[in-house]
């Protein structure tokens, strides 16, 4: 399973940005958390054959997003 870290870069640029521990080299930005999603969807399987064999015993077909806590 790849976790993927979802931020809302609001002040800025007003975009959400995808990063992950996980998957090397995986950076995605989009104006909506659905494109976000379908973006980082696409890519990934492209990502775990550029870092294979260092994911390949941990690697699967499952992404799991989530945005961490804002401090208020």
């Amino acid at each position: 399973m790849c976790k993927v870290e979802i931020i809302h870069d609001d002040d800025e640029a007003n975009v959400y940005v995808a990063t992950s521990r996980d998957l090397k080299g995986l950076v995605v930005e989009a104006e909506t958390l659905d494109e976000l999603e379908k973006e980082v969807r696409d890519l990934v399987p492209e990502l775990l054959t550029l870092n294979l064999p260092k994911l390949h015993a941990k690697a699967g077909t499952h992404v799991s997003f989530f945005q961490p806590p804002v401090a208020v």
